[in-house]
């Protein structure tokens, strides 16, 4: 038996335990398994290596995962805490007790910075909230992110799309959510 002989035949039982590898551990697509047999096959040990970097023997694990995401967030709360000047031990006087307990409470719940200076218009019909949504969508600058639950084809929503249109047009990022099965 030659060298070169030896060497083929350790190639092949190293390429057909990487298929057994694959096969067994490949937890993906039936497809995907596919692909990488026929790469070991064809390309037996680099086939090898670009299944340990490429295949998904390395990626992270929905735990680990959420535990990098949880941690940038952190990072990004703290940032914008400092940025704000904010500090969670902020004085409330006696009129924003009430405004206290709900701050606290956010803190608890959101994980997430609560910031000083914000307000809140509550609509109750569409005529005074329609013309506002509108006159704001006109003054972005930067972008729109609109959630909308149901967005119909009539007057008002062709009119909204041809605003946000409009902005497109004009180098304002736009993203429109909407549900697709509402009434």
């Amino acid at each position: 038996m030659t060298i070169s002989a030896f060497l083929l035949g350790c190639i092949a039982v190293f390429s057909f335990l990487c298929i057994v590898v694959v096969l067994f551990f490949e937890r993906t697509s039936p497809a995907s398994s596919l692909v990488w047999i026929l790469v070991l096959v064809f390309l037996p040990v680099i086939g090898f290596v670009f299944y340990l970097f490429l295949g998904s023997g390395f990626r992270l694990s929905k735990q680990k995962r959420y535990l990098f995401k949880a941690a940038r967030d952190n990072l990004y709360n703290n940032y914008i805490v400092k940025r704000l000047n904010f500090s969670h031990s902020r004085i409330f006087t006696d009129e924003e007790q009430g405004a206290e307990r709900v701050a606290n409470y956010l803190r608890g719940q959101a994980d997430g910075p609560v910031t000083d200076d914000n307000t809140v218009e509550i609509f109750t019909d569409g005529n005074d909230m329609f013309p506002r949504l509108f006159e704001d969508v006109r003054k972005a600058k930067h972008h729109v992110h609109v959630l909308f639950y149901i967005f119909r084809n009539d007057n008002i929503g062709k009119e909204f799309l041809a605003i946000l249109t409009e902005k497109a047009r004009q180098g304002v990022e736009i993203r429109l959510i909407y549900a697709a099965s509402a009434p």
